[in-house]
């Protein structure tokens, strides 16, 4: 579909003309333009903090939860067919 992945290289600055980005630059050295950008970078906010985008976050929704379907788990036969198992953490 076009789209150029990279793997194991991250995002040092992103370059800002107005109110779009104009380019981004990697921890390789390079900058790259494209037309469409995606922040993955989740807290981190890469994208919000360089348009100086101020975030909130409340204290109370410290909470992570991690779940994955498996396949041939020893647990899997106790918990059935199909089982999910969802891991809850609540962090200081």
């Amino acid at each position: 579909m076009g789209a150029e992945v990279r793997q194991s290289v991250g995002a040092s600055a992103v370059d800002i003309d107005g109110d779009m980005i104009s380019g981004l630059r990697l921890n390789t050295g390079e900058t790259i333009t494209a037309r469409h950008y995606v922040d993955g970078s989740g807290v981190h906010g890469l994208f919000r903090r360089a348009f100086g985008i101020g975030s909130t976050t409340p204290n109370e929704l410290k909470n992570i939860a991690i779940w994955d379907y498996w396949r041939n788990a020893e647990w899997a036969v106790r918990v059935g067919v199909g089982g999910t198992r969802v891991q809850v953490r609540s962090l200081p």
